[in-house]
C-alpha cells in the first residue's frame, strides 16, 4: 500500500497525476480507474496519448478541500438522525 504525502496532493507542485497513481490513491483497481474516467466519474485531461487527471480533481473527489465548519464538526453531513429539534421558545 503507498501512502502519499501532502506535496504528492498539493495540485500547485504536481497539477496531473497519472490514471495508475490516482487509481493508488483511490484504492480502486487498474480495470475501475479506467472505466471511471470513461464514464466521466473521474475527470481527466488528454496530453497526446497520456490520459492525465488533475490533482485538483482528486483532492474534490476525496473532499480534501472541503472547509471545516464552526463548532468543530470538520464537515459533518447534518442528517435526519443526527439533527437536534428546534427549540422553542413559547412563541405561537
Amino acid at each position: 500500500m503507498s501512502l502519499f504525502t501532502a506535496d504528492e496532493l498539493d495540485a500547485e507542485v504536481h497539477p496531473t497525476k497519472t490514471v495508475e497513481e490516482a487509481r493508488a490513491l483511490l484504492g480502486v483497481s487498474r480495470q475501475s480507474a479506467y472505466a471511471a474516467v470513461k464514464s466521466g466519474d473521474i475527470p481527466s485531461i488528454r496530453v497526446g496519448g497520456r490520459i492525465l487527471i488533475p490533482t485538483a480533481a482528486l483532492r474534490r473527489l476525496l473532499q480534501l478541500d472541503v472547509p471545516a465548519h464552526p463548532g468543530g464538526d470538520q464537515g459533518a453531513v447534518k442528517t435526519e438522525q443526527n439533527r437536534r429539534p428546534a427549540l422553542s421558545n413559547g412563541a405561537a
